[in-house]
C-alpha cells in the first residue's frame, strides 16, 4: 500500500488547521458567554478572532 491512498481520505494539514481554529474559537466564545463580566476573556476572544481571520502567508 502506498501513502497516497491514505492521503485521499484524510484532510490536508491546512484543512485540519482551519477546523481546529474554528473549533477553538467556538469553544472560547462559549467560555466568554459563561463569564460575561470577565473582560480578559473577551479580550482573548477578540485577539483570537483577529489572528485566525488574518490571511496566511504562503
Amino acid at each position: 500500500m502506498t501513502s497516497s491512498s491514505n492521503e485521499k481520505t484524510s484532510p490536508s494539514n491546512e484543512d485540519s488547521l482551519e477546523l481546529f481554529q474554528k473549533l477553538l474559537l467556538s469553544y472560547v466564545r462559549q467560555v466568554s458567554r459563561q463569564f460575561p463580566s470577565d473582560k480578559s476573556i473577551h479580550t482573548a476572544v477578540k485577539t483570537l478572532e483577529k489572528s485566525i481571520t488574518k490571511p496566511r502567508k504562503q
